[in-house]
């Protein structure tokens, strides 16, 4: 995911909506780990597929300033404190 939007010139982006089959883990851990904080999403829908997941995903966005703002039967909405950006 870095890498294409590095490809891309972005500097920024504010919302991200990722639903990828129950992989997210696989794309957002590694891209919270090696995008600079200035490239974190001010919002994130992800698709709750939880059961899936290898590790919490939730707790990891927590950890790096996300909070929970919203829920429907299949999406949680996350917002980046503004204090961590």
């Amino acid at each position: 995911m870095l890498a294409v939007l590095e490809q891309e010139n972005l500097r920024s982006i504010d919302a991200l909506k990722i639903d990828v089959e129950g992989v997210e883990d696989t794309i957002l851990v590694p891209f919270f780990e090696q995008a600079p904080q200035d490239l974190w999403p001010r919002f994130v829908i992800i698709e709750d597929t939880q059961g899936m997941w290898r590790v919490d995903l939730f707790s990891e966005l927590q950890t790096r300033g996300y909070r929970v703002v919203s829920r429907t039967r299949q999406n949680v909405m996350l917002e980046l404190e503004l204090h961590r950006r």
